[in-house]
């Protein structure tokens, strides 16, 4: 922090992560059209989309293990919010 290049850094890092997970066949976006979304990237927040939150949460964990592994990143769970939105 404090060097100009910090934000843009942990934005390429960032994205490793985030294609890890459009990658992931085991977690299921929405469907919004013939697209399917399963995040959003602000800044340095990241907002998912999960079809069914029961069966992605574990593989999605998984990936986020793996990454902060490599990575040394860890999820603030202070910071972290969970919201389930259900039909």
């Amino acid at each position: 922090q404090g060097c100009p290049l910090s934000p843009l850094l942990f934005n390429i890092v960032l994205e490793v992560l985030a294609t890890a997970i459009r990658q992931q066949k085991g977690i299921k976006g929405i469907q919004i059209g013939k697209e399917e979304v399963k995040m959003s990237l602000f800044a340095d927040d990241m907002i998912l989309y999960m079809e069914n939150p029961k069966e992605a949460t574990p593989k999605l964990l998984e990936v986020i293990e793996q990454f902060s592994n490599v990575a040394g990143y860890k999820i603030n769970a202070q910071k972290s919010v969970a919201f389930l939105y259900t039909n």
